[in-house]
């Protein structure tokens, strides 16, 4: 079996793309044992020296006929830098979405040039993979593997705490994840139907000010509430309480959501997910298995969505089971090593 090295600066941090390695990296080692090993930086020190390792030990393993694998599109130029010594070097790639559509015209100019140094491409999703076609990317070059979770990790559970509905969101409060457009737009609307819903926020970021604000001037503190960063064991318990799990996205200009992350976490535990049908959110979702969709910034069809699902609710139980049909880890990590590593 050939051996594989996977590059990354994505170790540090919380967010999808770390998540992200993390699973993969697991994925790897159940299938590989020591055959794959690990680059990336765990300080910030380590960050400065990636380069100079990534580059030697990727023309080392390339040289024994190994593939050396790189966890996003900002890391496009090793391939290059390495088939100058190793022609022959078998390089493949993740790519997320926002590490593809960085507006930057320098960052632009080497992407389209270092992408012709990839052998093949892991796109997380679609419109992932639609954003590297724009690019010049030739679609026989492209593999689409959704975003996982490990399910033996999660289970069923349902605990309701009161009367009425429970609304969770989970996300960076910023313009893109749609969670101040919700609360201003359709929160309002869902009230005059459940006087006794209540609406958790988990996250921070730039627009928590924003919220917070017309929280109070509308005067929703008891629908409302917002909690910063959750451990694992915080957020599970939340879900196990929720009803629903709301992504309501709205589009940006230069920054799309690659996949949603959080959609598959919520199905996995039996949460049914009401998202935007936009961008990488509709690789996440698996319409009326998962969850639903509504139209980006509609707010009457937003309504319609999470009145559907309190109307016709789907069975936890078979949530789970779609949700490990198309996105369960064991599953993905072979497509890696016979799509992806093997071709």
């Amino acid at each position: 079996m050939q051996s594989v090295l996977f590059i990354t600066r994505k170790l540090r941090g919380r967010g999808g793309m770390q998540q992200y390695t993390k699973d993969l990296w697991r994925g790897l080692q159940e299938v590989y044992g020591e055959r794959v090993a690990l680059l990336g930086p765990r300080t910030f020190l380590g960050l400065l020296f990636l380069p100079l390792l990534a580059f030697f030990r990727g023309v080392s393993v390339a040289r024994k006929g190994g593939v050396v694998h790189l966890g996003d599109a900002a890391l496009f130029p090793f391939a290059s830098l390495i088939k100058m010594f190793v022609p022959r070097a078998r390089i493949t790639a993740t790519v997320h979405g926002l590490d593809v559509i960085h507006p930057a015209k320098m960052y632009q100019w080497v992407l389209r040039r270092s992408a012709l140094s990839i052998d093949r491409f892991v796109c997380v999703s679609h419109a992932t993979a639609d954003a590297l076609e724009e690019r010049g990317v030739s679609r026989d070059h492209i593999t689409i593997i959704p975003c996982g979770v490990w399910m033996d990790d999660h289970h069923a559970s349902h605990e309701r705490r009161e009367e009425g509905i429970h609304l969770v969101s989970i996300g960076r409060l910023i313009p893109r994840k749609g969670i101040f457009w919700f609360v201003s737009n359709v929160l309002p609307l869902l009230l005059l139907e459940h006087p006794n819903l209540s609406y958790t926020i988990v996250g921070t970021g730039p627009q928590g000010w924003l919220i917070k604000k017309f929280v109070q001037v509308k005067g929703l503190s008891e629908a409302v509430s917002l909690r910063g960063h959750l451990t694992d064991e915080e957020r599970n318990q939340l879900l196990s309480e929720a009803d629903l799990l709301v992504v309501p996205n709205v589009p940006v200009e230069w920054d799309m959501e690659g996949f949603g992350i959080v959609c598959i976490e919520a199905s996995s535990m039996g949460v049914p997910v009401v998202a935007s049908r936009l961008e990488g959110l509709q690789d996440a979702v698996v319409e009326g298995e998962t969850g639903t969709f509504f139209k980006p910034q509609d707010s009457e069809d937003c309504v319609r969505a999470i009145r559907s699902l309190r109307e016709n609710p789907l069975d936890r139980h078979h949530v789970i089971q779609a949700t490990a049909d198309r996105y369960n880890w064991k599953q993905l990590i072979r497509r890696y090593k016979h799509e992806v590593f093997s071709v």
